[in-house]
């Protein structure tokens, strides 16, 4: 008997139509899943029943204990991440880097591991600040058209390249800029 008529509509339906019952002796409910899912929609949305799921997640002792427990959770969870985060250092550069690149429109950074590690020197490839003088680390600069790697920049640097939108000849000018109306002492 693969059928079942529900109790609520009266209409016979398959058995995957009801939910499961280890109480019942066919171990499916009475009444279909249709059915019952509108009885606990109906049950549910008056103001008594709200007020009484209210009243029983807020019942005394359970709060402070689910808080404390959320708390000890979070604490182990963000030293497993960090801990994460410092053995997977180049690999966690090159994702934030690819994930950053997908939401702006651009290619994705194509490098490896391998050469991303090879390529670290602990410095900005650009001024040649030491990564523990900069407020934050290096950043993993790559080419926005063709995705290729170029190297480790401080974050000033970084934004520097960002505000000319990677033109050469823009860095160029505002060389020449610099220069030209540099006060001379």
């Amino acid at each position: 008997m693969n059928t079942k008529v529900c109790r609520k509509c009266g209409v016979e339906k398959e058995l995957d139509e009801f939910y499961t019952d280890r109480r019942v002796t066919d171990g499916r409910r009475a009444e279909c899943k249709d059915c019952f899912c509108i009885a606990m929609r109906e049950r549910n949305s008056t103001p008594e029943a709200r007020k009484k799921r209210r009243a029983y997640r807020n019942r005394p002792g359970v709060l402070a204990k689910q808080r404390e427990r959320c708390r000890v959770y979070r604490d182990v969870y963000k030293l497993e991440r960090q801990q994460y985060a410092e053995v997977n250092r180049f690999k966690m550069a090159i994702y934030r880097a690819q994930h950053a690149a997908k939401q702006l429109g651009y290619s994705p950074c194509t490098a490896t591991v391998e050469e991303v590690t090879a390529a670290f020197t602990g410095k900005c490839h650009v001024c040649g600040v030491p990564e523990v003088e900069c407020t934050q680390r290096l950043c993993l600069d790559h080419d926005h058209e063709t995705g290729a790697f170029r190297g480790f920049l401080c974050d000033n640097c970084n934004r520097v390249l960002g505000f000319v939108r990677d033109s050469a000849d823009r860095m160029r000018a505002l060389a020449d800029y610099v220069e030209r109306t540099e006060v001379r002492i």
